[in-house]
């Protein structure tokens, strides 16, 4: 599949959840019970794709506010102690919890529902409406604008690999295939641990447009490994408004530090305003569905304004945005990868049985799963991101504006380090969260 040309912004992601147990030496596994379902190696037990119908636009948006809360929330904990810069999709993460939720029972269930912020969703709606959610983020996607072009893409996939000799609850696997259109395929974890990684790392390449080509790194899947639950998230949009390269400015590190980096500027039509300490702006994609809220602190705010990243300061800059207005804006282009392992966030944020052997309840998935002992072994997540003017290229050759001879009326230099997160302008869910503290390498 080709990438876009005229994408602003190509933002893919992954995130695998492996269960495993702890069987023999040779992790050796029972032969599936009576009423359990066996999945053979390669094959496909239900549909990619057969889907609930969607739920009310209040479930709807409960499910965007839960998955907003646990977003920033699993943020501030990588923030504390991440170096640099830091990028997530917290859309990606909370897809594959819910679906790994799906097969939790007892304490585990109510310690995975407060992690992932389930508060605001009845019990029975969670499955339906996390599901539902991707489908209405993807309105749209590959639709047209006026000018019947594309507008951007939104690629949501799901995904269960199950180890053939384990036997599964049904309900498990409908809920999955039902709530989230995830495929389930029969894997040789005993035998062929590696290949099997392979694999999994194959399909998530393929669903992320090679962006993303081995999620799980070696030795991540062993012959005690029993299933592995996958989303891959792949994002691909141009701006409404484009940009042009304009040489080189100072950017300050936060050490005081400066370097010099490649700017992108334009000026136009910008939702722009000011709350307590930063500035904050809007830049919307063609289509008008998404858009990226840029929060830039002022200079010396930067620690307290990320301190207080969450859903109330996502909120509030939104809320300061006035009508568009006519704002010079430079930006750095920038490019860069996220690779995370989430046990000890999860863990922080009151997920702590699903990861213990003898504590884990994963009953709904197995009835004997206590007995195997099978818990979450690992929760990998990589993201990608770039930002740049690419799509602006040729438009850049002969749009060129030369000769400007009114002053803007507003005017942000991102020569500093920033905020950003991409939302869905209609249910405010933040599809993608991220910092940047130094744009590093940037694009060509």
């Amino acid at each position: 599949m080709k990438i876009n040309r005229l994408a602003s912004t190509v933002l893919p992601f992954a995130i695998v959840v492996a269960l495993a147990g702890c069987g023999g030496d040779n992790g050796s596994a029972p032969t599936p019970a009576a009423g359990l379902v066996a999945t053979p190696v390669g094959e496909l037990t239900r549909a990619d794709a057969e889907r609930a119908e969607t739920p009310g636009v209040g479930v709807l948006d409960a499910a965007a506010a839960a998955n907003n809360a646990f977003g920033m929330a699993l943020f501030d904990q990588l923030a504390e102690t991440a170096d640099g810069n830091l990028f997530l999709s917290p859309f990606s993460v909370s897809q594959a919890l819910a679906m790994t939720y799906a097969g939790a029972e007892g304490e585990t269930a109510e310690q995975m529902a407060g992690a992932l912020a389930l508060a605001e969703l009845a019990p029975g709606s969670v499955h339906g409406a996390f599901g539902a959610l991707d489908r209405s983020l993807a309105r749209g996607s590959d639709g047209a604008d006026d000018d019947s072009e594309r507008t951007f893409r939104l690629a949501i996939a799901n995904a269960l690999w199950v180890e053939a000799t384990y036997g599964v609850q049904p309900e498990f696997l409908d809920t999955l295939a039902r709530g989230y259109g995830a495929g389930v395929r029969g894997a040789d974890f005993i035998n062929e641990p590696d290949p099997s990684r392979e694999r999994i790392n194959a399909w998530v390449a393929d669903e992320t447009e090679d962006r993303i080509e081995e999620l799980l790194p070696k030795g991540s899947i062993d012959n005690l490994t029993r299933l592995v639950i996958a989303n891959a998230v792949h994002f691909d949009a141009a701006w409404r408004q484009t940009f042009e390269r304009t040489g080189e400015k100072a950017f300050k590190r936060l050490d005081g530090s400066t370097e010099a980096v490649e700017m992108m500027s334009r000026r136009g039509p910008t939702p722009f305003g000011e709350g307590d300490g930063y500035t904050a702006a809007e830049l919307t994609y063609r289509g008008g569905e998404y858009a990226m809220l840029l929060i830039v602190p002022d200079e010396g705010e930067y620690e307290r304004v990320e301190a207080e990243m969450g859903v109330g300061l996502l909120a509030e800059a939104a809320g300061a945005l006035r009508d568009e207005d006519d704002v010079a804006l430079e930006l750095p282009p920038f490019e860069f990868r996220s690779e995370l392992e989430l046990e000890a966030p999860l863990e922080a944020l009151g997920m702590v049985d699903a990861f213990d052997p003898e504590e884990a309840d994963f009953t709904a998935i197995n009835p004997e799963a206590r007995e195997h002992r099978l818990h979450v072994s690992d929760v990998f997540h990589d993201a990608f991101v770039r930002v740049d003017e690419e799509g602006t290229e040729a438009a850049a050759a002969t749009g060129v504006v030369f000769g400007i001879v009114s002053a803007p009326r507003h005017s942000l230099t991102v020569d500093r380090p920033f905020l950003f997160a991409i939302r869905d302008r209609e249910s405010d869910a933040v599809l993608f969260l991220g910092r940047v503290l130094d744009p590093g390498d940037q694009p060509a």
